[in-house]
């Protein structure tokens, strides 16, 4: 079982009270009476985050992913951990002031009933959304936050720009203010620095926006950018300054120096770290390497957060393998070419039963794939869950 026997709930309280207690006074925590109350409704939750599992991701885009049944049944399943739950700030800020916490709130509901744990990023930006809905709330353009859009694609605020930094600040404060200590989240992701959390600013819609973004002071990806100097640095210092009880996780990328330095900063702050690339291409020896070696040196958790492009593709697991040129991953899909979820995982975290999926990379937390009928059983998709469990670093 992921989640150990609930105990008394007056035994829980207790512990959380004195947790509570030792926390800075600068970090405008949850009050201790909402708290008891969260520990009061949902008895099966343990106060301190699990540490590692495997979760879902059921929230993203301003959707849930799934029926009520099968999220239920994600949630009552004893080898599922938690879910990760997406939301954008004009989601959670519509107005000024008027947070929407009930939106997550209800979300967590189901999770914290079976004792379950949830994860939760905001993000301020979303390259599949020209309409700007899922992103900055409309009234913070309306107060002179500048707008970084061209025809055809999303609106992006510039995310160094002093009135976007104090506004966003603010909403991070309030965010940790609700949540920071909760039982129900695992942890929170750093966003308002890039389209969803990967610090690409504005992703596969840079050349599209470029020539705005450099009329606002963007200077390249580089460690002394204006990118990373003034946006991406004081947001992590925000959320590390928010969150004092509650773990934070970063995306990390690797693009040469500029990610080496921001990659750095997120660990020197004690932040996780997760990539969001998870699947076949990542089950090697050298991705596991790569894991270790930021685990050991750095002295930080790590993680994969989603599956990427490569998802379940069998083809991948090849390392010798050379996908055809001109075509991408994700059009190469197809329904022949599928990998058993316990052999990714295995091949990611490393099997100790098998010399050549060593060394270990020190996982501490992996995505969810739906069951595939056609190389697993339902048996087989649960064994695979609990051996991630077993196997997985806390």
């Amino acid at each position: 079982m992921i989640h150990k026997p609930s105990k008394l709930t007056s035994l829980l309280v207790l512990c959380l009270l004195a947790w509570t207690a030792g926390a800075p006074a600068a970090s405008a925590p949850a009050s201790r009476e909402t708290l008891v109350s969260v520990q009061k409704e949902y008895p099966k939750l343990t106060p301190q985050p699990f540490g590692k599992g495997v979760f879902a991701h059921v929230r993203a885009g301003g959707k849930i992913r799934g029926s009520e049944e099968e999220i239920r049944a994600l949630a009552e399943n004893p080898y599922v951990t938690g879910t990760q739950l997406s939301y954008c700030w004009s989601e959670l800020e519509p107005r000024e002031g008027a947070y929407q916490w009930h939106v997550i709130e209800k979300d967590m509901d189901v999770w914290s009933r079976n004792g379950k744990k949830c994860w939760l990023e905001v993000s301020t930006a979303f390259r599949w959304d020209p309409s700007g809905k899922m992103g900055v709330p409309e009234w913070v353009y309306q107060k002179g936050v500048p707008k970084i859009q061209a025809a055809g694609s999303a609106p992006y605020p510039v995310y160094w720009h002093p009135l976007y930094l104090e506004l966003w600040g603010k909403f991070v404060r309030e965010f940790a203010r609700k949540f920071d200590g909760d039982p129900r989240v695992e942890w929170v992701a750093v966003g308002g620095h890039t389209t969803g959390t990967e610090p690409r600013l504005s992703s596969k819609e840079n050349d599209l926006v470029m020539d705005q973004w450099e009329k606002a002071g963007f200077d390249g990806f580089k460690p002394n950018g204006i990118y990373l100097s003034q946006a991406i640095k004081p947001i992590y210092q925000m959320f590390r300054d928010a969150f004092q009880r509650t773990p934070v996780s970063a995306t990390f990328i690797a693009i040469g120096e500029f990610s080496d330095v921001m990659n750095r900063r997120a660990a020197d702050l004690g932040f996780m770290l997760t990539s969001n690339g998870f699947g076949t291409k990542s089950a090697t020896r050298g991705a596991r390497e790569s894991m270790r070696k930021r685990r050991g040196e750095w002295g930080v958790k790590v993680a994969y957060a989603e599956f990427g492009p490569s998802g379940r593709d069998s083809r991948f697991m090849d390392e010798n393998y050379q996908k055809p040129k001109g075509v991408s991953v994700k059009d190469m899909r197809d329904f022949t070419h599928v990998a058993k979820l316990i052999d990714i995982y295995k091949g990611a975290v490393g099997d100790d039963g098998d010399s050549n999926l060593q060394p270990f990379s020190r996982l501490s937390y992996l995505p969810l794939s739906e069951r595939n009928p056609a190389v697993e059983t339902e048996e087989e998709w649960n064994a695979a869950l609990k051996w991630a469990w077993d196997h997985l670093e806390q």
